[in-house]
C-alpha cells in the first residue's frame, strides 16, 4: 500500500501518494464564496469544506506525514482529531517545513518513514 505526504496551507493541499520507487502528486484546492461582506463565520465554513474535501482524499492511507509552514497543518489535525477519529489515527506527524519543492516534500517524508523504521 502507498505511503502518503500531505503538504498544506490554510487554502492549498498536495497529496504525495508513494512507495519505495515511485510517488504521484495530486493537488486539493479549497474552494471560496466571494461576497462584498466576508464574516468570520464564511470563513470557517469555508476551512471546514475544505478539510472536509481533503479527509475524504486522504480516508484510504493508513500511513499519513502531514508537513506545512503555517498553522493550516495544525487546525487540520485538529479537526481530523475532532470530526473524523478514523483518520486521525492514522497521522504519523505534523511537520513544519518552509516551502519546500515537491522533491524536498518526498525526501522528506521517505526520511521520516526511514528514521521510523516504517517500511516503503
Amino acid at each position: 500500500m502507498p505511503h502518503c505526504a500531505l503538504i498544506m496551507d490554510q487554502a492549498h493541499a498536495r497529496i504525495i501518494e508513494f512507495t519505495k520507487d515511485a510517488s504521484e502528486f495530486h493537488k486539493v484546492e479549497k474552494k471560496t464564496h466571494h461576497f462584498h461582506h466576508h464574516s468570520s463565520h464564511e470563513g470557517t465554513e469555508d476551512r471546514k469544506k475544505f478539510f472536509h474535501l481533503l479527509a475524504s482524499e486522504l480516508k484510504s492511507y493508513k500511513q499519513i506525514l502531514i508537513l506545512g509552514a503555517g498553522i493550516g497543518k495544525d487546525q487540520f489535525k485538529k479537526y481530523l482529531d475532532e470530526h473524523n477519529h478514523e483518520i486521525s489515527k492514522n497521522i504519523l506527524s505534523v511537520i513544519t517545513i518552509d516551502h519546500p519543492t515537491d522533491h524536498q516534500i518526498l525526501a522528506k517524508a521517505k526520511e521520516f518513514f526511514k528514521d521510523h523504521h516504517i517500511p516503503l
